[in-house]
């Protein structure tokens, strides 16, 4: 007989799982996260820097012929990627972005980053164009490839159903991206990320890979634009999702009646009721412990990440098992709180 314990077992921890979440409810809102890259407070201009020429001349000629790479689409490529990070900059920040007429060499190919640049050509770009920051893009990238994806029917014939494989052709293209961030006056590499991002479409019939295709030059220039404008998101405060629970289950009929109004966006109401908890001086310290543990959530909900640290140690006195961990997550909102605070102390940041 098989044994189905393992699923069996997988099934009840599933359903525990549901009904603890049923019992204690949660709550959800956004809080303001800072940005990957911090910046400068002086940041005011940008130069962005090509570091994509091949290190031998006539290499991406060779290429182009190989690849069905077109002459000057590399070129194309870059002068997108830019605009895209031009766009996403502008469209929330004041920063200045200019782009440096000289391409520098980088890479032969591939999606690895070269060594960083001299500082002595950080400076001398930089003063070239009164630069607070230069961004180099020193990767990019691209792979095109046939591939053929399979769906299985079913079919019906005189001697009953019978499964069939259907192929469909595809194509796709992958592109690499790879930017750097120097801090001149600090002798500082602020950033180093490499994006990489793919496009895959069905084709009628599939054509080799030296053959013109349109399709291919348009996914590269979306591609590429999206993985400038990607790039820009990271210098912008980002919006997060929070996700807390309330404890309700074992509790007093105060405290299941502070989480009802809670979830039914009635917070006021809710921490009257289980800061009579925290007062009765007939409620014991589990009690005490999940009111105030509660309270921590309320507080950080309303944005006062202090009063909700504050409350959460309570919990924690009160010997709450859920509050050590609780801690942990407010010490990081903190941070980054304090980070946040640190990155829009530079008036460009934000419009």
């Amino acid at each position: 007989m098989k044994n189905n314990f393992p699923q069996a077992h997988t099934i009840l921890l599933s359903l525990a799982a549901f009904i603890m979440s049923s019992c204690n409810p949660s709550v959800k809102f956004t809080a303001l996260s800072p940005a990957a890259i911090t910046v400068p407070d002086s940041t005011k201009t940008i130069v962005f820097v090509n570091r994509t020429k091949p290190e031998k001349n006539g290499w991406n000629t060779v290429e182009a012929m190989l690849s069905n790479e077109r002459l000057g689409q590399d070129k194309e490529a870059v002068d997108l990627i830019m605009n895209g990070l031009q766009n996403r900059l502008s469209e929330r920040t004041n920063f200045y972005l200019i782009k440096e007429e000289e391409i520098y060499v980088g890479p032969r190919s591939g999606a690895n980053f070269p060594e960083p640049f001299p500082w002595s050509d950080i400076d001398a770009i930089a003063q070239k164009y009164g630069a607070n920051l230069v961004v180099a893009l020193e990767v990019f990238d691209s792979d095109f490839s046939n591939f053929t994806k399979f769906d299985v029917i079913n079919v019906k014939t005189s001697t009953g159903t019978v499964k069939k494989t259907i192929e469909y052709p595809y194509q796709r293209l992958r592109i690499y991206a790879g930017f750097r961030i120097y801090d001149p006056a600090g002798k500082r590499l602020v950033d180093e990320f490499r994006i990489t991002d793919k496009k895959e479409w069905m084709v009628t019939q599939q054509k080799p890979l030296n053959v013109y295709n349109p399709q291919k030059q348009e996914a590269i220039r979306t591609l590429s634009k999206q993985a400038g404008y990607n790039y820009g998101s990271r210098f912008l405060p980002t919006i997060s999702n929070c996700n807390r629970t309330l404890l309700k289950t074992k509790c007093t009929q105060e405290i299941k009646d502070g989480t009802k109004m809670a979830t039914s966006d009635q917070w006021d109401g809710a921490m009257e009721k289980w800061n009579s908890v925290i007062n009765d001086p007939n409620a014991d310290n589990e009690q005490k412990g999940k009111a105030a543990y509660n309270l921590a959530v309320a507080y950080e909900k309303k944005g006062k990440l202090k009063d909700a640290m504050k409350w959460a140690e309570e919990a924690a006195k009160y010997g709450n098992k859920n509050a050590n961990n609780y801690i942990s997550v407010l010490k990081k909102r903190e941070a980054d709180d304090e980070l946040l605070w640190q990155q829009l102390s530079n008036e460009n940041l934000l419009k």
